[in-house]
């Protein structure tokens, strides 16, 4: 039981409280008092040191605090990668707000759904984005204060920097637990409403901590972060750095050349970018102009990492150990990973559970089953989430005993490593035997000729559903359906393998680039049968 204090909390009492807790602004002080010169984060506009960039997020925290920001309350951002993105976040978390990730691609609804829903109070974004926050602002909102970070800010709204020169440059003292919900990651789910999961400090901490430790990540590090930092992916790996001490290197956007030219110019000895992102990369034809052997480790997130890419990166980056594919979600991550020397011998795995995560797989009677079956992949540790906010009963749902009920389903080998079979809900079933979309799309993605792939299922007259391929080829490419089958047929069973086809521009994706399988379903109705 917590003790109760009759008597105010004096600052040695709060600053001895924040060194005992796991809490993410603390974390960051701690390196700038340790590394006050060392870059802290680099991006196309300029740097900032430790110091520099603490001295702004403090006054940033205490200017929220005169708003009447108090621990607790809802603080949304909206903004694409930016220095200004992370003292968004810092500040929050030091002043004891819970910050609410906006993402930048949401429609105008999807933006005041989650800035309602998440009872926010503030609203700090960026001035590209003003045509959706004017659309926004038209809607009735809890939203007390819109800070825009842009000239000339609009009727109604404080503009950032005038905001943070407006506060205090020392720490706010504002005594953070780490059971505290840090922020609320809204989960892009192809179904319903988004859910917005709590991650407590605890939770980001640790997340942070076991990463550090599993890829041997320290003050020396480069780390460039292509995902967005609205996504549990890209704020992870700022978090990872200002742990340690390293420096965070960020591009506003993404441009395969100008990534690379960033890259090499800045020396990254880390890169973490999602698996479209780094085939993107590999297939640059300017690739082999750049100078990267600064490069040491990459990293990858959100989907499975096909084995080729893997062997592409050993191959194109010479001082690159390989690729660790991280698996996980925005509930509980990361979980799983597989290191680059575990690459070759255990292709289309996702690894092993990291340390202080505990797994199991369990079939539809709850029950675990044997190494080689198919089950739904549970987990339980210090980085699971706490809840959905305001959902208790989808929270309720989301566990088993304990267990948090991850949805996708995987199989394990004798060792213990884990292959993701795909998601529960888009399994196909034809003629009596299940066909799982991820394993068809990864020997499409083999073809030559094809850049991305998606399979769904489709209504059969005689198998009750079969497999439809939509398939994204290579600029000035053709594909027949013999060879396409021909292809398939060397790696696959015949139940498998597509029975008919589109070439589409692009995959219909949602706001957090997953495959919009239902999307698919509905949109594209003819097909090349064979």
């Amino acid at each position: 039981m917590r003790e109760t204090r009759l008597t105010p909390l004096t600052p040695a009492d709060i600053r001895r409280h924040l060194a005992r807790n796991l809490v993410l602004g603390e974390f960051f002080a701690r390196n700038a008092r340790r590394y006050p010169e060392k870059p802290a984060v680099v991006t196309e506009e300029g740097a900032f040191t430790y110091r520099d960039l603490d001295e702004r997020v403090n006054r940033l925290a205490n200017a929220l605090i005169d708003l009447g920001v108090s621990r607790g309350e809802k603080v949304a951002v909206f903004m694409p990668n930016s220095s200004r993105t992370i003292e968004s976040y810092y500040a929050a978390h030091k002043c004891g707000a819970v910050v609410v990730p906006v993402n930048i691609r949401l429609s105008p609804k999807e933006v005041q759904y989650i800035l309602d829903h998440s009872d926010a109070r503030v609203l700090l974004y960026d001035k590209a984005l003003e045509e959706t926050v004017r659309a926004v602002r038209q809607e009735r909102l809890r939203i007390e204060h819109w800070v825009v970070a842009g000239e000339p800010e609009p009727k109604g709204a404080l503009e950032y920097e005038a905001l943070v020169a407006s506060g205090r440059p020392d720490e706010p003292l504002v005594p953070v637990d780490d059971n505290d919900v840090c922020y609320i990651a809204y989960t892009a789910g192809t179904t319903g409403r988004p859910k917005g999961a709590m991650i407590t400090h605890k939770n980001a901490a640790m997340t942070a901590m076991i990463s550090i430790a599993s890829f041997r990540i320290g003050p020396e590090d480069r780390y460039f972060v292509a995902p967005p930092i609205f996504h549990v992916a890209g704020f992870g790996a700022v978090n990872i750095c200002f742990q340690v001490g390293a420096t965070v290197l960020l591009k506003r956007t993404f441009d395969p050349k100008e990534i690379l030219k960033f890259m090499a110019s800045e020396k990254a000895t880390l890169a973490v970018l999602v698996p479209v992102m780094w085939n993107l990369i590999l297939k640059d034809p300017d690739l082999s102009r750049f100078d990267l052997r600064s490069l040491r480790l990459g990293l990858s997130g959100g989907a499975v990492l096909q084995t080729e890419i893997k062997r592409k990166v050993r191959e194109v980056f010479p001082s690159c150990a390989g690729i660790v594919d991280i698996f996980g979600q925005t509930e509980a991550a990361p979980t799983c990973a597989l290191l680059p020397e575990e690459a070759d011998r255990k292709p289309g795995s996702v690894g092993r559970p990291l340390p202080h995560i505990e797994v199991r797989v369990v079939g539809e009677d709850g029950r675990e089953v044997r190494p080689g079956e198919v089950g739904e992949i549970q987990y339980r540790g210090p980085t699971t989430f706490l809840g959905y906010y305001k959902e208790p009963e989808r929270t309720e749902e989301a566990f088993a005993d304990g267990w948090f009920r991850s949805g996708d389903l995987v199989r394990t080998d004798e060792e213990g490593f884990v292959y993701v079979v795909d998601r529960r809900n888009d399994t196909i079933v034809s003629g009596g035997e299940n066909v799982y979309p991820v394993e068809v799309e990864r020997v499409l993605f083999e073809h030559p000729k094809i850049v991305e792939a998606a399979v769904v299922g489709i209504p059969h007259e005689k198998w009750g559903e079969a497999v439809h391929a939509f398939i994204v080829l290579k600029p000035g490419e053709t594909l027949t359906a013999e060879e396409l089958s021909e292809h398939c047929r060397k790696h696959l069973a015949g139940y498998k393998i597509p029975r008919s086809f589109d070439v589409v521009a692009e995959l219909p994706r949602n706001a957090a680039g997953k495959v919009l399988r239902r999307e698919l379903r509905r949109k594209y109705g003819s097909a090349i049968r064979y």
